[in-house]
């Protein structure tokens, strides 16, 4: 599951300066700044004439807490305009000029939504709505699971907590753009702003909805309570009835979006809308509801790979064990590199009394998530002082 071959290949680091610009997620400015002397290059506080390389740190998805680039990309723009030869390059890059091969682990593998969930600390069903609203795009899929490259995490990180902090979407649209000039992916950037741009049309503090240009938008959901109060189901066109049930649990309404799913279900039965119901009565604690719509998802789609872990969730906290394994086991039997599972088996099996297939799946677990140092610097930035 690598994603770097893509990439150009790093040249040393040796002999250039090198200024730093943002949150790093592999380690801390200081070790960065000890990492670039040891490998024989010269660091810049910010960016001069004389700075060859600038690197942009991850963790913070590359905007600041108020929407907009750091000072020493400011910087760095200036000299580019007045013709300086520095560039800008993202941390796998730097990683790779310094010969951190360790820490670029953590970038170069591919993660499934629940593990973005725990790596960014987010309900899962959050991470499926930046993946709806185009904030969090896979670079992969297969069998219906998604798997998604950790920039792209950061990223989709950034922008939720930006949005819900109520910083203006016209201010991170137009950071994008000024992003996208420099970095070396920038394509990807621009080809994704539009997406961004129907993700970041959000509802502000005040109750108010913004387009990414600042324009603000009337509530029309206003409307949708009023017609909600007459009846509970307003006739609605087709597919509308799984709109609204995503819409519900988005907003956290999880007793309206299983029945919203349910109307949804009598109109058009199909898997993803049994895997969406069955996801909803599960963090309802309606086990056995969730288990039987988990079951009705895998007849629809028997390779449903994400249906067939769910369903042993479901089994296991139904005290079923032997079905969670059975579950578990099909899961991985589809896709042998899908790491939920892994780590589900070594739970069960370790209440089941069975030590030696603990080992081998906590293992797996183990080694495809981020170290946890990378994950306690990514989710106390208070740890790293030095930013610009």
């Amino acid at each position: 599951m690598r994603t770097n071959e893509r990439m150009a290949e790093a040249v040393s680091i040796a002999g250039l300066e090198v200024a730093l610009t943002g949150r790093l997620f592999s380690m801390t400015r200081a070790e960065a700044v000890e990492r670039i002397q040891k490998a024989g290059g010269r660091h810049a506080k910010e960016p001069g004439p004389a700075t060859d390389i600038l690197v942009a740190g991850e963790a913070s998805g590359h905007l600041t807490a108020a929407g907009g680039i750091s000072r020493n990309l400011e910087l760095f723009r200036r000299l580019k305009e007045g013709g300086a030869r520095a560039r800008l390059i993202e941390e796998p890059e730097f990683l790779r000029m310094i010969g951190a091969d360790e820490e670029l682990e953590d970038f170069s593998r591919l993660y499934t939504a629940a593990q973005v969930s725990r790596i960014v600390e987010a309900p899962l069903s959050e991470v499926r709505a930046w993946v709806r609203k185009g904030l969090l795009q896979p670079a992969r899929t297969s069998r219906r699971l998604a798997w998604f490259e950790f920039k792209d995490i950061l990223t989709a990180r950034s922008l939720s907590r930006l949005t819900a902090a109520g910083v203006p979407a016209s201010r991170i649209h137009a950071s994008l753009t000024e992003l996208a000039r420099w970095l070396p992916d920038g394509e990807r950037v621009i080809g994704r702003l539009e997406a961004y741009a129907t993700g970041l049309r959000a509802r502000l503090p005040d109750g108010s909805w913004v387009e990414p240009s600042g324009q603000r938008l009337m509530d029309f959901q206003k409307e949708d309570a009023a017609a909600a109060r007459v009846s509970a189901f307003p006739t609605l066109q087709d597919g509308e009835w799984f709109s609204r049930a995503i819409e519900a649990e988005e907003r956290g309404n999880l007793q309206a979006a299983a029945a919203l799913y349910s109307k949804a279900l009598e109109e058009s039965p199909d898997s993803e809308t049994y895997f969406n119901l069955g996801n909803v009565l599960y963090d309802l604690g309606r086990d056995a509801e969730a288990a039987e719509r988990y079951l009705q998802a895998i007849d629809a789609d028997h390779e449903f790979v994400e249906a067939w872990n769910n369903l042993g969730n479901s089994m296991a906290a139904l005290g079923k064990l032997e079905d969670a394994v059975h579950a578990y086991e099909m899961a991985l039997s589809l896709e042998p590199d899908y790491p939920d599972p892994h780590c589900n088996l070594a739970i069960v099996m370790e209440r089941l009394g069975r030590p030696g297939r603990v080992v081998g799946h906590s293992t797996v677990c183990r080694n495809t998530f981020p170290s946890q140092a990378h994950l306690t610097l990514l989710r106390h930035p208070s740890i790293d002082v030095e930013e610009d």
